[in-house]
């Protein structure tokens, strides 16, 4: 029988706030083991569909799918350890400008701005 009285608390968030998963974790699990479960257990449709791929924060680093979660620090008090999902794809200005040089609406000035947008 796997011993879980060391396994770790789990929270994740959005940016906004919003709680996507809060599961249980091995210290030993990857944060890329762990990003396979918020995805697998949340019920969010449109997010599992939009936020693929995307990156989970941990203080300020965005963490390596190699980094294991005993090497993480910064538990709250209650012992969860919080994580942020932030989504890989296109900020939604630039979703909009590649629209509209796509259409050939932006004119020759704003060619690639949506690239500048994201960076």
């Amino acid at each position: 029988a796997e011993d879980l009285s060391n396994n770790l608390a789990l929270e994740v968030r959005t940016v906004s706030g919003r709680l996507v998963s809060q599961i249980c974790a091995s210290p030993q699990d990857t944060v890329g083991t762990l990003k396979l479960r918020v995805l697998q257990s949340s019920s969010d449709q449109e997010l599992r569909r939009s936020c693929a791929p995307f990156g989970l924060i941990h203080g300020l680093s965005v963490l390596r799918d190699s980094t294991r979660l005993d090497e993480l620090k910064y538990a709250a008090a209650d012992g969860c350890l919080a994580m942020t999902l932030v989504c890989a794809a296109p900020s939604s200005l630039a979703s909009r400008l590649s629209d509209a040089e796509a259409r050939g609406l932006a004119g020759e000035a704003a060619s690639g701005l949506a690239d500048v947008a994201d960076s």
